[in-house]
């Protein structure tokens, strides 16, 4: 068999796997994506992917992986409106945290906005939203957005419930930009 044929039948036997419960095992599901993303096939990976989450919606690894491939497919913000559905708070500034690191910045973004967009008064919102302004802001500060950064620290700062910590993070920034 040439090359081109094993890989054929290679994908045939994947595909027939695909169908047939390969969802049942974790490690085999991720090489499934992982192969069909090498071969470009984003939409195809992002159907197993729906499936893998609806099958198994406490599966974590598989919800992370779905992001993956809805990103892959260009869909960063329904990625990061599925994280912040499924995950906690904790949880969410881990998973933007590893997609900035990972080079994913416009996911990180999205996931942090999201969270803010669920309350839109900003005045009013709880400590554990403050946060969420603390982390964007600290996210624009590593991007050199200073000046989005300042506008997220200044958020969370005039709020009376800003903690002291977060204080500190505005003189930083002030002192990132000589402004001291």
């Amino acid at each position: 068999l040439s090359a081109q044929d094993r890989a054929e039948d290679a994908h045939a036997i994947m595909s027939y796997a695909f169908n047939n419960g390969l969802e049942k095992t974790p490690q085999r599901s991720t090489a499934f994506v992982k192969y069909l993303c090498e071969r470009g096939e984003y939409e195809t990976a992002l159907t197993f992917t729906r499936k893998l989450v609806e099958n198994t919606p406490d599966n974590t690894a598989f919800l992370l992986l779905h992001c993956d491939t809805l990103c892959k497919n260009n869909l960063h913000k329904e990625a990061a409106q599925l994280l912040v559905t499924k995950l906690k708070a904790k949880s969410l500034e881990r998973a933007a945290n590893k997609y900035e690191s990972k080079g994913n910045a416009t996911l990180a973004e999205a996931i942090y906005r999201e969270v803010i967009a669920k309350d839109p008064e900003p005045d009013q919102c709880s400590e554990s939203l403050l946060k969420h302004f603390l982390w964007l802001g600290d996210f624009y500060a590593r991007q050199g957005r200073l000046d989005e950064a300042e506008e997220q620290y200044g958020i969370a700062l005039g709020n009376k419930m800003s903690p002291a910590e977060h204080a500190h993070s505005m003189g930083l920034l002030f002192y990132t930009q000589e402004q001291y």
